[in-house]
């Protein structure tokens, strides 16, 4: 069952993940760094448990005990998604 957020019915969020790449370091002229990513690995961690997830309308992190069922809806296209 699809969730979204009990303020605004959307079920669009966003939250930060940790994962591991693999690549190339570069040295700058002007002496920093750069990455460059050559392969993605595992995702490691993220924020969630922390933050909860960030509803991408209201602005606001909302906790999973929070959210509510979208009422049947299963896409996007159900709940709002732009």
């Amino acid at each position: 069952m699809m969730l979204v957020c009990p303020e605004c019915l959307e079920g669009k969020f966003s939250w930060v993940v940790e994962q591991v790449q693999f690549g190339a370091v570069y040295e700058l002229e002007n002496g920093g760094y750069t990455e460059e990513t050559w392969k993605n690995g595992d995702i490691v961690g993220d924020d969630i448990a922390d933050n909860g997830v960030f509803c991408c309308r209201c602005m606001e992190a909302r906790a999973h005990e929070d959210l509510v069922p979208t009422n049947g809806a299963t896409d996007d296209a159900a709940v709002g998604a732009e």
